[in-house]
């Protein structure tokens, strides 16, 4: 990061958390501090966001009524010659909005439909209501246009009285009014006053075609050095005599009243000019369809003889456990389903196999084992062009080539991923689904999953090109046997293995969520995990027991409340539902500033845990070293606790150095990190519920468990949680 971005985010931090006198908790706002820091860093670009929707309204209409209020702003603009920009791409799952944005998009369109909105107006109104007798007392019916004589000048007094200044009787000359004025300025929400200030500083920049800070920012560096000056002052308050260096920096770098006067109108003009020809009649909406409003954040993924560590293969053979009947999901990059390591192997399993596709099929000749799903990856769901298939305008504009090209390439995936069935064209099938979706979507109905299933199923699964996937499921469930067919009716216990997994008979789902480079956003997150909640609910039963997530969300500790944020909502309620979901802590367990040179600014990080590790109901997992972790204890990359609001975690730890796993084309890799340990975890769940039948369906019962017979590693609770997972411990304590 360069010098010049770093001090565009300081100075943000300073909007989001100061005001002269403290710091300022900023949850109140429906925008989160996320939000903002992108909006600032970049304020002429579009940013992806998440629109989470009120409970109280359908997440149809509301990206309906989105949708349309973006399409009549553009009209608007384009009639004034203003460049409307890239098309926005509204699209939405139950409960959640993708769409991408501008910021005066975001402070016209979304803002006005959040709750938050409605409040301050109300509170406006009644301000005006009540003091309808005083003098200079504004009329907020039109609020929030430019008023100079009005609303302008109450936000201006409100934005001097936040910088501690006496009063603006001073600006404006008549101190004998101030005190009634004063009393009336003071109960301008002061939410209001410092949404203003912000709103106002990133419009200036918008609307004047510079950014934060930059050269041609003369509002910024005011505010700048306001903080700088009065920051100094709260660190030294018992500073009596300054040296002569100090004088002449703070004499550098101070702001005259008229300065800090002129910044203000700025503000409040900026702020009220997002707002241009803005009718209260026509463009205030009256329905509170919007929740919160939080940053599109980017998923990274959170990069065997370990399963002895662990004692999997004791478990195995003591308790002779098979993991045929449970069904685990791998969120992540994807698997190679014709990977040795994935291979059927029993007579019996293939049996079964045959009888299901005669019955779901209605076949009664001959199976080719060509024709048989020969792996244990029984299901393949792909997320990845989740957004292209929700764009309700992809297909709007048949002169956008752009467009038409996307909605092509949307198709052709589509198609591929139906089943084949001699004599039908599963290009046109795929068309008519996208046409059904988009009549749905252009009438603001909510999309079921069974709405989605045929495009998200995937019957014909390529080789994914990133290798993650893989490895982390071959962690949970390889049995890579070298001669399949001289093995083949050898006991599970038995057989001799080039690789094998905690659970090597365990069934596995393939849920793709990354892209070939190796990222996704946290929509596409959501949606999976909602996916594999309705898999369950349609079937009254347990079909999916649990789901391994191998990735890492950076928690950034001011600007969310912990474990409350979007993905870890959703992996909470999954967890309610039933499903096991254990997650990586993360890698963020200390900071280098190079890999090739060891610094003096290298440190260790506490409160680094990434989502979905934060969330309270998940199994959270640090990593270990693979075969001495008593002697190595915690590996220094893995994060630690504790959360951002206290609570412990890691909650175990478990091998993820040096991990030897399958990847793709039949070969293996050793890989490191958080993500290598989760599956070890995973594994364990499951094999307590291979044994135990009564614990499916009971995660907190089986996080209890694990935690409860975890081995002591004799480290900090924070490194370590409840210590290595030790799953012949757990099955021997139930």
């Amino acid at each position: 990061m360069d010098e010049e971005m770093r001090r565009r985010l300081a100075f943000t931090n300073s909007l989001l958390f100061e005001t002269p006198g403290g710091l300022r908790f900023t949850q109140d706002s429906p925008i989160l501090p996320n939000v903002w820091l992108a909006f600032a860093s970049e304020p002429h670009r579009q940013h992806e966001l998440i629109l989470t929707s009120n409970q109280n309204g359908g997440t149809g209409r509301a990206a309906q009524q989105i949708r349309a209020m973006l399409n009549n702003y553009r009209i608007k603009k384009k009639e004034n010659d203003m460049d409307v920009g890239a098309r926005p791409r509204v699209s939405y799952i139950p409960g959640q909005i993708a769409v991408r944005l501008y910021f005066d998009e975001l402070m016209r369109v979304v803002l006005p439909l959040t709750q938050w909105w409605h409040n301050t107006y109300d509170r406006l109104r009644k301000l005006e209501h009540g003091m309808k007798d005083a003098a200079g007392v504004a009329d907020w019916y039109d609020f929030p246009q430019p008023d100079p004589e009005g609303r302008e000048r109450d936000l201006f007094e409100a934005l001097m009285l936040m910088r501690r200044e006496i009063g603006a009787g001073a600006v404006n000359g008549d101190t004998a009014t101030w005190p009634e004025r004063e009393a009336y300025i003071r109960e301008i929400p002061p939410d209001l006053t410092w949404f203003v200030r912000i709103t106002g500083l990133i419009a200036n920049c918008f609307q004047n075609g510079h950014n934060l800070l930059d050269g041609q920012d003369w509002l910024g560096s005011i505010f700048e050095r306001d903080f700088s000056n009065r920051r100094r002052e709260r660190e030294n308050p018992d500073l009596i005599e300054k040296t002569a260096e100090q004088l002449e920096r703070e004499a550098a770098w101070a702001v005259t009243p008229e300065d800090a006067r002129k910044a203000r109108h700025m503000v409040a003009r900026a702020f009220t000019g997002l707002y241009w020809n803005w009718s209260t009649t026509r463009n205030y909406p009256t329905e509170r369809l919007i929740w919160r409003i939080t940053k599109n954040r980017p998923i990274r993924l959170a990069v065997n003889n370990s399963a002895l560590t662990v004692k999997a293969d004791a478990a195995i053979r003591l308790f002779d456990i098979s993991c045929d009947k449970i069904t685990w999901a791998v969120v992540d990059s994807g698997i190679d389903p014709n990977h040795n390591a994935f291979k059927l192997l029993t007579p019996d399993q293939e049996k079964k196999t045959r009888e299901r596709l005669e019955k779901d099929e209605g076949r009664t000749d001959d199976l080719r084992v060509s024709d048989m799903p020969a792996s244990r990856v029984v299901k393949t769901l792909d997320f990845t062009r989740l957004r292209e298939l929700l764009d309700h305008d992809i297909e709007m504009d048949q002169q956008d080539q752009v467009a038409l090209e996307n909605r092509e390439k949307v198709l052709a995936e589509i198609a591929r991923r139906m089943p084949y069935e001699p004599g039908i064209d599963n290009r046109q099938k795929a068309a008519e689904l996208l046409e059904e979706l988009r009549n749905r979507i252009r009438k603001g109905k909510d999309i079921s999953w069974q709405d989605l299933e045929a495009a998200i199923v995937d019957n014909q699964p390529g080789i994914p090109e990133n290798d993650h996937g893989t490895h982390v499921a071959g962690i949970l469930g390889a049995d890579w046997i070298e001669d399949l067919d001289h093995e083949r009716n050898t006991p599970l216990k038995s057989r001799t293995r080039r690789m094998r997994g905690v659970c090597p008979d365990i069934n596995l789902i393939d849920v793709r969520v990354f892209r070939n480079d190796g990222l996704t956003d946290e929509f596409e997150l959501l949606a999976a995990l909602q996916y594999l909640r309705w898999m369950n609910s349609r079937a009254g039963t347990m079909q999916v027991h649990g789901a391994n997530l191998s990735l890492s969300l950076i928690h950034e500790v001011r600007r969310f409340a912990c474990g409350q944020t979007p993905i870890c909502d959703e992996c909470n309620e999954s967890v309610a539902a039933g499903m096991v979901i254990v997650a990586a802590a993360g890698n963020r367990g200390f900071e280098m500033t190079d890999l090739e040179e060891v610094r003096s600014t290298d440190s260790y990080r506490s409160v680094s845990i990434t989502d979905p590790g934060n969330a309270d109901a998940v199994i959270t997992v640090g990593a270990t070293h693979r075969k001495r972790p008593h002697e190595y204890g915690v590996s220094y990359f893995s994060s630690r606790g504790p959360t951002g609001d206290g609570r412990i975690k890691p909650d175990i730890v478990a091998p993820g150095e040096k991990i030897k796993g399958p990847t793709p084309n039949n070969r293996a890799e050793y890989k490191d990190g958080t993500s290598m340990a989760a599956p070890h975890v995973s594994g364990a769940a499951a094999l307590l519920m291979a044994r135990h039948s009564e614990l499916i369906a009971q995660p907190e019962r089986i996080k209890r468990i694990l935690c409860d017979t975890a081995t002591d590693l004799n480290r900090e609770r924070y490194f370590q949680g409840h210590g290595l997972v030790d799953i012949l411990r757990a099955l021997q304590s139930v």
